[in-house]
């Protein structure tokens, strides 16, 4: 379909598939605080880790993206 409708495409890593997805949930989850919905980055931790199934061996979405290099 993308050849199709002219879209370039490009090849990505793992590593890269992982930072792209991660960044957009840390960006929402950013979100919730600013806005009171959630009162600690923990409260989303577990959420995503309770909720949604985020692996519990990483600490939850917040822990995980505040421990990546920048």
């Amino acid at each position: 379909e993308a050849n199709k409708l002219g879209i370039a495409q490009y090849q990505r890593s793992p590593e890269q598939l992982i930072d792209a997805v991660i960044g957009s949930m840390r960006l929402e989850a950013q979100k919730i605080l600013n806005e009171g919905v959630a009162a600690h980055a923990n409260d989303i931790d577990l959420v995503l880790i309770h909720g949604y199934g985020f692996p519990r061996w990483r600490g939850g979405l917040m822990h995980y993206a505040n421990a990546q290099p920048t």
